[in-house]
C-alpha cells in the first residue's frame, strides 16, 4: 500500500507526472525519472518568491512540477514578462548546456515546486544525461522556430 502525506504528492505519482508532462524527459524510463527525483534538489517557492535573478551564476536547470512561475526581464527598470511556466515546463536549461549567467529572472506566481538537475548529476548518470541533453536541444530548436515565425510574421506587417 502506498500512502502520501496530505498536501504532498505520492512519489511514484510525481515521477509519472514528470514523465508525462516534461518534454525534456522524453525517452526516459520510469526508473531513470525516479533517479532524477531522488538525486535532484527539491525546490519550493512561495508566492512572489524569486527562483533566480538575471545575471546570477547558473549551474542547474529546473523542472516545474506544480504551481506557476513567470519569466521576466528588467527592461530599464521596468519588469517585462516574457513567459509563463506551468507544470512540466523546464527552465534554466542553458545553465546545463553552457554554464555562465542566468539570462532572465524567474519568480513564483503562486506557491510552486520542482526539481533541479545539474551537470554533475548528468555526468554521474550518463544515459540519463544524454537523453536530457538531446531533449534540451530539441526544445531549444522548437523555441527558436517559434521566434523565427514571429519575426517573419512581424516583418510582413
Amino acid at each position: 500500500m502506498t500512502t502520501s502525506t496530505p498536501g504532498k504528492p505520492n512519489l511514484n505519482a510525481l515521477v509519472q507526472k514528470m514523465l508525462d508532462m516534461s518534454p525534456v524527459l522524453s525517452g526516459l524510463v520510469f526508473e531513470e525519472a525516479q533517479t532524477l527525483l531522488k538525486f535532484g534538489r527539491k525546490a519550493s517557492w512561495k508566492e512572489n518568491e524569486r527562483v533566480f535573478y538575471e545575471g546570477e551564476d547558473a549551474e542547474e536547470m529546473f523542472i516545474l512540477l506544480g504551481g506557476q512561475l513567470i519569466v521576466w526581464l528588467d527592461a530599464m527598470g521596468i519588469d517585462k514578462p516574457i513567459a509563463t511556466l506551468k507544470p512540466g515546463n523546464n527552465f534554466g536549461e542553458m545553465a546545463i548546456l553552457a554554464g555562465g549567467k542566468r539570462g532572465a529572472n524567474v519568480s513564483a506566481v503562486v506557491p510552486s515546486f520542482g526539481v533541479s538537475v545539474n551537470t554533475a548529476m548528468l555526468k554521474q548518470f550518463p544515459t540519463i544525461g544524454l537523453t536530457i541533453y538531446k531533449n534540451i536541444a530539441r526544445v531549444a530548436l522548437e523555441r527558436q522556430n517559434m521566434v523565427n515565425a514571429k519575426v517573419a510574421e512581424a516583418s510582413k506587417e
